[in-house]
Protein backbone atom coordinates (compact mmCIF):
# COMPACT_ATOMS: atom_id res chain seq x y z
CA UNK A 1 0.00 0.00 0.00
CA UNK A 2 2.90 1.98 0.40
CA UNK A 3 3.87 5.16 2.96
CA UNK A 4 0.77 6.59 5.01
CA UNK A 5 -0.13 9.78 6.41
CA UNK A 6 0.70 9.68 10.34
CA UNK A 7 -3.19 9.97 10.73
CA UNK A 8 -3.31 6.62 9.22
CA UNK A 9 -3.16 3.01 9.95
CA UNK A 10 -3.67 -0.21 7.94
CA UNK A 11 -4.25 -3.10 9.85
CA UNK A 12 -5.29 -6.72 8.80
CA UNK A 13 -8.38 -6.80 10.79
CA UNK A 14 -9.87 -4.17 12.95
CA UNK A 15 -13.12 -4.72 15.51
CA UNK A 16 -15.29 -2.71 13.31
CA UNK A 17 -18.75 -2.89 15.56
CA UNK A 18 -16.55 -2.08 18.54
CA UNK A 19 -14.72 0.54 16.33
CA UNK A 20 -17.83 2.02 15.01
CA UNK A 21 -19.74 2.14 18.61
CA UNK A 22 -17.00 5.02 19.24
CA UNK A 23 -17.26 7.01 15.73
CA UNK A 24 -19.05 10.08 15.45
CA UNK A 25 -19.39 9.27 11.62
CA UNK A 26 -18.48 6.55 9.45
CA UNK A 27 -17.71 6.83 6.37
CA UNK A 28 -18.76 3.77 4.18
CA UNK A 29 -19.64 1.86 0.78
CA UNK A 30 -22.88 0.98 1.42
CA UNK A 31 -22.69 -2.53 1.80
CA UNK A 32 -25.44 -4.11 3.64
CA UNK A 33 -22.95 -5.14 6.42
CA UNK A 34 -21.20 -1.80 7.04
CA UNK A 35 -24.84 0.09 7.01
CA UNK A 36 -26.16 -2.84 9.24
CA UNK A 37 -23.34 -2.46 11.80
CA UNK A 38 -23.35 0.89 11.88
CA UNK A 39 -26.91 1.15 12.86
CA UNK A 40 -26.72 -1.38 15.65
CA UNK A 41 -23.63 0.85 17.08
CA UNK A 42 -25.42 4.31 16.56
CA UNK A 43 -23.08 5.53 14.05
CA UNK A 44 -24.37 8.08 11.94
CA UNK A 45 -23.14 7.09 8.29
CA UNK A 46 -21.75 9.55 5.33
CA UNK A 47 -22.50 6.22 2.04
CA UNK A 48 -20.01 6.24 -0.94
CA UNK A 49 -22.44 4.06 -2.74
CA UNK A 50 -20.02 2.54 -5.47
CA UNK A 51 -21.72 -0.40 -6.67
CA UNK A 52 -24.75 -3.23 -7.30
CA UNK A 53 -27.37 -2.08 -4.01
CA UNK A 54 -25.22 0.20 -2.04
CA UNK A 55 -27.15 3.15 -3.89
CA UNK A 56 -30.26 1.45 -2.45
CA UNK A 57 -29.08 1.23 1.52
CA UNK A 58 -27.96 4.79 1.03
CA UNK A 59 -31.12 5.98 -0.02
CA UNK A 60 -32.38 4.14 3.13
CA UNK A 61 -30.10 5.88 5.28
CA UNK A 62 -31.30 9.11 3.46
CA UNK A 63 -34.77 8.24 3.91
CA UNK A 64 -34.72 7.71 7.31
CA UNK A 65 -31.98 10.82 8.61
CA UNK A 66 -29.85 8.46 9.68
CA UNK A 67 -26.70 9.85 7.54
CA UNK A 68 -26.01 11.35 4.16
CA UNK A 69 -24.81 10.23 0.60
CA UNK A 70 -22.29 11.30 -2.22
CA UNK A 71 -22.54 10.51 -5.58
CA UNK A 72 -21.55 11.39 -8.54
CA UNK A 73 -22.96 9.60 -12.29
CA UNK A 74 -21.69 6.65 -12.46
CA UNK A 75 -24.64 4.44 -13.52
CA UNK A 76 -27.63 2.65 -12.05
CA UNK A 77 -27.06 0.38 -9.60
CA UNK A 78 -29.26 -2.95 -9.09
CA UNK A 79 -32.33 -0.74 -7.91
CA UNK A 80 -31.73 1.95 -10.72
CA UNK A 81 -30.14 4.33 -7.92
CA UNK A 82 -27.36 6.60 -8.81
CA UNK A 83 -23.84 5.31 -7.81
CA UNK A 84 -20.35 6.87 -6.91
CA UNK A 85 -17.76 7.56 -9.14
CA UNK A 86 -14.68 7.67 -6.66
CA UNK A 87 -12.57 9.56 -9.26
CA UNK A 88 -14.65 12.16 -9.51
CA UNK A 89 -15.23 12.53 -5.16
CA UNK A 90 -13.68 15.73 -4.28
CA UNK A 91 -11.96 15.41 -0.92
CA UNK A 92 -13.16 18.79 0.35
CA UNK A 93 -16.57 18.04 -0.53
CA UNK A 94 -16.03 14.84 1.83
CA UNK A 95 -14.49 16.07 4.80
CA UNK A 96 -17.09 19.66 4.56
CA UNK A 97 -20.57 16.87 4.49
CA UNK A 98 -18.62 14.32 7.08
CA UNK A 99 -17.90 17.39 9.18
CA UNK A 100 -21.63 18.57 9.25
CA UNK A 101 -23.56 15.34 9.50
CA UNK A 102 -21.22 14.45 12.69
CA UNK A 103 -22.26 18.08 14.65
CA UNK A 104 -25.67 17.26 13.62
CA UNK A 105 -27.28 16.77 16.94
CA UNK A 106 -31.15 16.03 14.71
CA UNK A 107 -28.81 12.99 12.92
CA UNK A 108 -27.41 12.07 16.04
CA UNK A 109 -30.88 11.89 17.91
CA UNK A 110 -32.53 9.52 15.14
CA UNK A 111 -29.46 7.37 14.89
CA UNK A 112 -29.45 7.24 18.86
CA UNK A 113 -32.94 6.26 18.59
CA UNK A 114 -32.61 3.69 16.11
CA UNK A 115 -30.53 2.21 18.21
CA UNK A 116 -32.32 1.49 20.80
CA UNK A 117 -34.92 0.15 18.48
CA UNK A 118 -32.12 -1.92 17.02
CA UNK A 119 -31.17 -3.03 20.97
CA UNK A 120 -34.81 -4.17 21.65
CA UNK A 121 -35.62 -6.48 18.53
CA UNK A 122 -35.40 -10.07 19.69
CA UNK A 123 -31.88 -12.04 19.10
CA UNK A 124 -31.42 -15.46 17.90
CA UNK A 125 -32.29 -17.49 21.05
CA UNK A 126 -35.84 -15.95 21.11
CA UNK A 127 -35.95 -17.05 17.90
CA UNK A 128 -35.00 -20.37 17.69
CA UNK A 129 -37.77 -20.75 20.86
CA UNK A 130 -40.28 -19.41 18.29
CA UNK A 131 -38.97 -22.36 15.46
CA UNK A 132 -39.36 -25.05 18.62
CA UNK A 133 -42.29 -23.62 19.70
CA UNK A 134 -43.92 -23.64 15.94
CA UNK A 135 -42.66 -26.99 15.25
CA UNK A 136 -44.63 -28.26 18.48
CA UNK A 137 -41.48 -28.59 20.65
CA UNK A 138 -41.11 -26.90 24.06
CA UNK A 139 -38.21 -24.43 24.63
CA UNK A 140 -35.63 -25.10 26.10
CA UNK A 141 -34.61 -23.23 29.30
CA UNK A 142 -31.04 -22.11 28.34
CA UNK A 143 -32.00 -20.75 24.95
CA UNK A 144 -34.09 -18.08 26.21
CA UNK A 145 -32.69 -14.57 27.56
Amino acid sequence: CGPQPPNVRLLPFAPQREILSRCALAVHHGGFSSTMECLSAGAPQLVVPLTGDQGSHADAVTRHGLGSVLRHALGQGAFGVPLTDPARLDPQQVLTEARALAADPAVAGRVADFRRRVDELPGPPEFVAFVEELAGQAPRADRTR
